[in-house]
C-alpha cells in the first residue's frame, strides 16, 4: 500500500521520531491519492525540538521522495528576515519555485505538486509575520512581488523552531523523557513535555497559531541506541553515491563501536556530531584515496588499528586475497576535539 511505502521510506530516513513519521505519512498518502484539498495546503505542521533531531532533515527527505530536491522544496529561513515587510521577503525567496499554471485570467502560479514549503527558525520571526503566514496557510495564496499570486494547493507547509529546546533537553537537570524506566513513564513524560510546548507556543504566538495548523509535533532528543541507526544511514547513503564507481565501503564492528563511543559522549549535538565525525574520519580519507587512484571496482574495509586509528584496506571487488600492491593501506588518527561538545 502507498502508506506503507511512504512510512518505510521515512523510517529509514528519520530516526527516533515516530510521531512525525506517522503524521506525515497520513498527509502524503492523502496528497498522492489525489483527494487533497483543491485550493489549500495539504497539511501544516510546527516542529519543535533541539538541533540535530531531524526537523529540517525530514522535509528534505520528503522532497527527495517526491522527486528532485531542488524542484520540490522551497526553504525560508526566518533568521534572514529583519525588514519592514517580512512576508514580502518570504515571497521573494520562494517566488522562483512557483510555475505558470496556465490560468492567465488571474495570473495564478503554482508549485510542483505535491511540494514542501519549509519555514525554518520560526522563533526568529516577528509576531506579525507569523500571523500573516497563518493567513497564507488558511487561504492557500501568497501575493508575490511581481503582482502574481502563488498557490499553495498541494503543498505541505512545515515550520521548525527550537523554542522549547531547553525544556526538551532539561539543560539544568537530568535529561528528561529518557530516564530508565517503563514505557508508560516515558510516554507520560513526553505528554508532559507536549503540554509545556503547546503552552509556550500559545504564549509566544497566541492561540490562533495552534488553531490554524494541523498539528504541533515535538522532536524529542535522540537516545544513544539511535546512533547505530544513524551510522547505518550514513554508510548506506555513501555506498549509494559510490554505486556508479562500483566501490563499496564496509565498516568493521570495532571501527563502528569506536565511532559510536566517541559520539555518545556528546548527546546534546543530536545526530550532527556523528554525521560530522563520519564525514571527517571515513568520507574524507576515502575521497583522498579515490583521488590517488582508487576509482572503481573496489571493496574498502574500515577497521580499528591500535585502538586509536582507522585503517582502510582496499581490495578489488570479489577478490578477498588481492595482491598486496593493489592499493596502500591508510591509517587515519582519530581525535575527539573538546570543541565538538559545543
Amino acid at each position: 500500500m502507498l502508506s506503507h511505502r511512504i512510512q518505510n521510506f521515512l523510517e529509514r530516513e528519520v530516526v527516533g521520531q515516530s510521531r512525525a513519521v506517522n503524521t506525515l505519512t497520513r498527509s502524503l498518502t492523502v496528497a498522492l491519492s489525489g483527494i487533497a484539498p483543491p485550493e489549500t495546503p495539504i497539511g501544516s505542521y510546527l516542529f519543535l525540538g533541539p538541533s540535530g533531531t531531524g526537523k529540517s532533515h525530514v522535509a528534505r527527505a520528503l522532497a527527495r521522495m517526491l522527486g528532485d530536491l531542488n524542484d520540490r522544496l522551497a526553504v525560508v529561513d526566518c533568521n534572514q528576515f529583519g525588514g519592514a515587510n517580512d512576508l514580502q521577503s518570504m515571497a521573494g525567496q520562494i517566488a522562483p519555485n512557483f510555475q505558470n499554471s496556465g490560468n492567465s485570467e488571474d495570473g495564478l502560479l503554482t508549485m510542483p505538486r505535491p511540494s514542501i514549503l519549509l519555514v525554518e527558525n520560526l522563533e526568529a520571526a516577528k509576531h506579525g509575520f507569523v500571523q500573516a503566514l497563518l493567513g497564507v496557510i488558511e487561504t492557500g495564496r501568497l501575493r508575490l512581488s511581481d503582482g502574481h499570486h502563488g498557490s499553495l494547493a498541494g503543498c505541505l507547509v512545515l515550520m521548525t523552531s527550537k523554542l522549547c529546546a531547553g525544556e526538551i533537553y532539561g539543560e539544568d537537570r537530568q535529561e528528561i523523557g529518557f530516564a530508565t524506566g517503563t514505557l508508560d513513564l516515558e510516554e507520560r513524560e513526553r505528554a508532559r513535555i507536549f503540554e509545556i510546548c503547546a503552552s509556550t507556543v500559545e504564549k509566544r504566538w497566541g492561540s490562533v497559531l495552534l488553531g490554524h495548523i494541523d498539528d504541533l509535533i515535538v522532536f524529542h532528543r535522540l537516545r544513544e541506541h539511535h546512533l547505530p541507526l544513524i551510522l547505518d544511514q550514513q554508510i548506506e547513503n555513501l555506498n549509494e553515491q559510490l554505486t556508479s564507481r562500483r566501490i563499496r565501503v564496509e565498516i568493521e564492528p570495532e571501527a563502528r563501536e569506536y565511532l559510536l563511543a566517541g559520539c555518545a559522549g556528546y548527546p546534546r549535538n543530536g545526530a550532527w556530531f556523528l554525521i560530522k565525525s563520519f564525514r571527517r574520519y571515513v568520507v574524507f580519507p576515502l575521497a583522498d584515496m579515490m583521488a590517488d587512484g582508487t576509482n572503481t571496482n573496489a571493496r574498502v574495509q574500515v577497521d580499528l588499528e591500535g585502538g586509536a586509528r582507522l585503517r582502510f584496506r582496499v581490495r578489488p571487488q570479489g577478490q578477498e586475497d588481492a595482491p598486496a600492491d593493489f592499493a596502500p593501506e591508510r591509517s587515519i588518527p582519530i581525535e575527539w576535539e573538546e570543541t565538538a561538545k559545543c
